[in-house]
């Protein structure tokens, strides 16, 4: 997260993040790095309205300053001189520093956050996503604060293929580079990025929470299905994700359209919104799988583990897209695993350090269908494997990926 800042615990950490809402882990890194008493502040460009699908926990993010506000009177150069004036009020020789640095050309919102991180009396600047932390590099500049950088999936794997040599400068300015699996450091590595920088840091969750919400959702889950629920001589089967080609979801229609032939009784519900939705929904019709297949839209993050405590299998054949875009590691495969639910998946980016095929859960490589039905055939017809994986898969976040051993 930040490569153990939480040693010390007067240490000031600046999240340097491009927009709030931010994604559910990054929130979770800042609760669980103030709770260990690290002063955590969290600096975003703007603020989007709405969600993405898998919704964000933002319940720790108090406090956090969003820069990219209306210009106001003054215009940018307003904002601008009013940060300089807070910045120097509070932490003068700092900010001093930062202004005597400054030369026509560098950004606005880059100099703000210089002074924000200046007026806060931050001792290391943190950014979430390789490609942003390029556009905010000259904060670092500015500042002269140590750089650490949590790359998470498209910004190691797509972003690259625009621009080779987008990141030369942030691997060599940095002072820590963060991957969240092996698969990506290899990757970070053969872009350059010196192997003595790179530290593998998982996402982590608190468990703790993650029990109190999934047994809410589930009662509110409950509430809802009575009446309209699946009968439970079949099996339950569940995706959670955006609509993008990278989560494999057209593989996944695929995969229980062959349980059909097979007298597999199942109930598969896709959980997520996205831009390949209509045709998601076509192929469903083209196979015949309506009354099988249900996709359930955008929902609460309440919601999402109400889907997920009452699901037997999560199901998740993620690849690589066209693009080259690839997963990190999926936060929702560590939460099902953390509530005992077996997962399916493939062989892909840092999923087999998530699931441990055959114990916790099965993989099957990108794209072959066959071999994912045949693992949802497997989990579906033998209730006590599921038990078994279960089990082993909770015990396996409780030591890899629990927040209070990854901060």
């Amino acid at each position: 997260m930040t490569d153990r800042h939480s040693e010390n615990p007067a240490l000031r950490v600046a999240f340097l993040v491009k927009s709030l809402p931010v994604m559910p882990w990054v929130a979770d890194q800042v609760r669980g790095l103030r709770r260990m008493g690290v002063d955590v502040q969290v600096m975003a460009r703007r603020r989007v309205p709405g969600g993405t699908s898998t919704p964000e926990s933002t319940g720790s993010l108090d406090g956090a300053r969003v820069l990219e506000k209306g210009n106001g009177s003054f215009g940018a150069p307003g904002l601008l001189l009013r940060e300089a004036l807070k910045a120097v009020s509070r932490q003068p020789r700092t900010a001093g520093a930062v202004l005597a640095r400054y030369r026509p050309g560098t950004g606005m919102l880059q100099t703000r956050l210089a002074l924000g991180a200046a007026r806060a009396g931050t001792g290391v600047l943190h950014a979430h996503f390789g490609n942003y932390a390029t556009s905010i590099l000259s904060v670092h500049r500015l500042t002269r604060l140590p750089l650490v950088v949590s790359f998470y999936g498209w910004d190691a794997s797509a972003a690259p293929r625009q621009d080779p040599r987008i990141y030369d400068d942030l691997f060599r300015e940095s002072r820590v580079i963060i991957s969240l699996s092996r698969e990506m450091s290899t990757t970070l590595e053969n872009l350059g990025c010196p192997a003595d920088k790179i530290r593998v840091i998982h996402i982590a969750i608190d468990l703790d929470e993650l029990r109190r919400e999934a047994a809410a959702g589930r009662e509110a889950a409950a509430g809802r299905e009575a009446g309209n629920g699946s009968p439970r001589d079949v099996v339950r089967i569940l995706a959670v994700g955006r609509l993008v080609e990278k989560k494999g979801l057209d593989d996944a229609i695929e995969a229980v359209h062959l349980l059909t032939g097979r007298g597999v009784g199942y109930d598969f519900r896709i959980v997520g919104d996205g831009p390949l939705r209509l045709a998601l929904e076509e192929r469903v019709r083209s196979r015949g799988l309506r009354g099988s297949v249900r996709f359930m839209g955008s929902v609460s993050r309440g919601e999402v583990f109400g889907e997920l405590r009452c699901c037997d299998i999560f199901f998740l054949p993620s690849r690589q897209a066209t693009s080259g875009d690839r997963e990190g590691t999926p936060t929702v495969l560590i939460e099902a695993s953390a509530l005992g639910i077996p997962c399916v998946a493939t062989f892909h980016a840092g999923n087999q350090e998530i699931i441990e095929h055959g114990h916790t859960g099965l993989l099957a490589p990108e794209r072959d269908v066959r071999t994912l039905a045949a693992h949802l055939e497997r989990l579906a017809r033998d209730p006590e494997l599921r038990g078994r994986m279960g089990q082993a898969a909770h015990r396996r976040i409780k030591t890899e990926f629990e927040l209070k051993t990854e901060c």
